[in-house]
This record gives C-alpha cells, structure tokens and sequence, in this order.
C-alpha cells in the first residue's frame, strides 16, 4: 500500500476510535447515574434485565460499560448474579447498533431522502451541532450533549478516511490472498477474537471488518466466522476487569464468557449446517457493510433469547467452576 494511503487508513482509524470513545464516555456520563440506578430496579425478571442491558447499551454504545456496571453492582452486593447475567446479555444486542448505523453508508440509492440518511451527508452537521453547542453555550450538561454530536461526526468521518486509505487494497492480489489464509473457519474465529481482545471492543472490530468490505476482499462466508470470534474476544477485557472483585463477580464474568462460547458454538454449527444441506446463493458473495450488521445482529439476538431459558443453569455451571 502506498505511503500516503498508509497514512489516510492510520488518520481515519485515529478518528474513528476517538470519536467512538468520545460518544461513549459523553453518553455515559449525560446518564451514568440514572442507568445505574435503571439496572438496579428493572431486573425483577430476566426478559426485562435482556431489554434494559440492550437498551443501555444501545445508548452508550458500549457493552464494555454496560458490563462493567452490572459487575459493580455485583461487585457491591447491590445485584445479583440472577439479576446482572440477562443485563449483560442484552447488552450483547445493543452493541449492535453502531454496525447498523455505519452500514447506514452501503445506501446508493438517489434521492433526497435516502441521501440524507448516508454517513457521509450528516456526520459534518453533527460536528457542526455539537459545535455550535460547545462555543455557544455553557451548561455542563449542554457540553456533554454536544460532545455526543461531536463524538457521532468524527466516528463517521474516520469511518470514510478508512474506507478511502484502504481503496488500493480492493486491486491487491497479495490483500486478497491473506483472507483466503483464513478460509479455516476456526482460524477465522481466533483471528476476529484476537482483534476484538486487542481492540477491547466489538463495536470498533466490526466497524474495522465493515470499512475493510470495500476493498471486496472479504466475502460473506470468510466474514461470518470472523464475527463470531469477535462475539468471544469482546470478553477478555471484562475478564481481566473481574480479576480484582469478588467471587461472584468472577462468576458473572465467567457465565458471559460461556454464554458467549456456546452461542458462537451453536450458531457455527447452524450455519455450516445449513450450508452443507442448501445452497446459499449469497455464501461466496463480497460482504457489505449491511451483510456485516445483519449477522453481528442476528447472531446476538438468536443466540440471546435461545439460551435466555437457560442463564440459571449456566450460572449454576459457572458456580462449579469458581468455587
């Protein structure tokens, strides 16, 4: 790759992690305290703990955060590991949510409607908003929702510097030959965990893997278990996190780490299952940014509520491994 579009793909990734923890951290903070407050009423039943963990995070953008509450809530001995398990399930989905707005850019439509939704046609409006809002006025919490805005603009526009730096990669035989070094499905998975452990964050891995699809390198069948390997790496800041808290806290930790495991498991075997049985005229198609999403989405709602109806057998599993 040329130097110069070294530099645009270094520049532009810059922009997407600070933007990304920009809105994040800003988010958190504008609602920290009540979403606190939310996770320790709205868990009397499993299927609420599921929508409120998915609704936070959806919000925040940061099933890391949302986790990181429920464990010191846990922590504290103001919730239950009953009570945190489905919460951080649920957060599973709502950090889903950047992908599908991120393939919000795969809209090539014309027209003045679906232009508008484009990433590219907004994002220098929310800078402009959340400018105007921070040299404007004064309120704190004014200056927190304006960093939201500005968080939003820069995440978008490092996400099209990517795109842009990675343009000479979609003619390189060289790019194209190391994703097919991952066709083993089970070196795909520990190469999308790896990335997501070094990343420690979902969202951020699968914005990577999406600005990545428009080089056409990547097809559908070479992306899925890259996403599924990410679902798994997500854990491994929350497990380094547990290492100081107390025994059922561990446990929390661990029983998201084996939900994780066995949805990644039983959706893997859905998959190459189907495939093997039908033909998916779709499996060797380049994957999309909207590909992407749909199965980082999918694969958390399905394998959520598949294994909802089992979280207290998983707890009591987790319970005879950390003693």
């Amino acid at each position: 790759m040329p130097l110069k579009f070294l530099l645009v793909f270094i520049g532009g990734l810059g922009l997407f992690l600070y933007g990304m923890k920009l809105m994040s951290d800003s988010l958190a903070g504008f609602a920290g305290n009540e979403m606190k407050n939310r996770l320790q009423k709205a868990t009397d039943t499993p299927l609420k703990g599921v929508l409120l963990g998915a609704g936070v995070t959806g919000i925040i953008q940061s099933s890391t955060a949302t986790t990181l509450m429920s464990m010191g809530l846990v922590n504290a001995g103001t919730m239950s590991i009953y009570e945190a398990l489905p919460v951080i399930m649920g957060a599973n989905i709502g950090t889903t949510v950047t992908g599908q707005l991120l393939s919000l850019a795969d809209i090539s439509k014309d027209g003045l409607l679906l232009s508008v939704l484009k990433p590219s046609f907004f994002s220098p409006f929310c800078i402009l908003i959340g400018a105007v809002q921070l040299i404007f006025f004064k309120k704190k919490e004014t200056h927190q929702n304006a960093a939201v805005f500005i968080g939003l603009g820069i995440l978008f526009t490092g996400m099209q510097e990517m795109e842009n730096g990675l343009k000479p990669l979609s003619e390189s035989l060289q790019f194209h030959k190391l994703f097919l070094a991952f066709r083993n499905p089970l070196l795909a998975i520990l190469l999308g965990a790896a990335i997501t452990a070094i990343l420690q964050s979902s969202s951020l891995s699968v914005g990577i893997l999406q600005s990545l699809s428009a080089t056409n390198a990547i097809s559908f069948s070479a992306a899925v278990p890259i996403i599924l390997g990410m679902n798994i790496g997500k854990c491994l800041p929350e497990l380094v996190a547990s290492l100081s808290t107390n025994k059922n806290t561990k446990r929390t930790i661990f029983a998201d780490l084996l939900v994780n495991i066995i949805g990644v498991a039983g959706v893997f075997i859905l998959v190459y299952g189907t495939k093997h049985i039908f033909i998916l005229p779709f499996w060797d198609d380049n994957a999309t940014k909207s590909m992407i999403a749909m199965f980082h989405t999918a694969f958390n709602v399905v394998s959520t509520f598949a294994l909802l109806p089992f979280y207290k057998k998983i707890i009591a599993g987790t319970n005879k491994i950390i003693k």
